[in-house]
């Protein structure tokens, strides 16, 4: 299922729905950072716990934190390898290089992160060879037990 909500609150009911639906294996969602009353979510507080307590279905992200915080994994660009790549276009313009000949880059290196203890929740068992992809696995929401790679 992917969840096109406004507001948090809708995202919410939107999983309580398709947690129990057969059909749905995925809940693919963006998070809001409003609440249908218009206050801001906290989402190590308010968004993430309740994630974590409700959710029956496994979902993914790009972002390496929400893994941390329970979701399941996340794929995506990895932001610090990306600033750095960033920074040598940007010396290469301040040593006098031509913007027009600096070809378009695609980011050099991806993360995979993944989180044990959600799998364990949802009863998902990662394969050796998937947890040996991962750069980043969690076994717990606060950081404390991380394996990086």
């Amino acid at each position: 299922a992917i969840v096109n909500i406004t507001v948090l609150d809708d995202g919410q009911e939107a999983v309580l729905k398709y947690n129990d639906d057969p059909e749905v294996g995925w809940i693919l969602r963006k998070t809001k950072k409003k609440k249908r009353d218009g206050s801001r979510v906290n989402m190590a507080t308010d968004f993430y716990p309740w994630m974590r307590e409700h959710l029956k279905k496994p979902t993914i992200t790009y972002w390496d934190f929400a893994v941390q915080m329970g979701t399941l994994c996340a794929f995506g660009v990895d932001i610090n390898a990306l600033y750095v790549q960033i920074g040598g276009i940007a010396a290469r313009v301040l040593q006098g290089e031509d913007i027009r000949t600096i070809k378009a880059e695609y980011p050099q290196k991806a993360t995979i992160a993944l989180n044990r203890k959600t799998a364990t929740n949802l009863g998902i068992v990662f394969s050796l060879e998937v947890l040996g992809l991962a750069n980043v696995i969690y076994d717990d929401y606060e950081g404390k037990q991380v394996i990086r790679k």
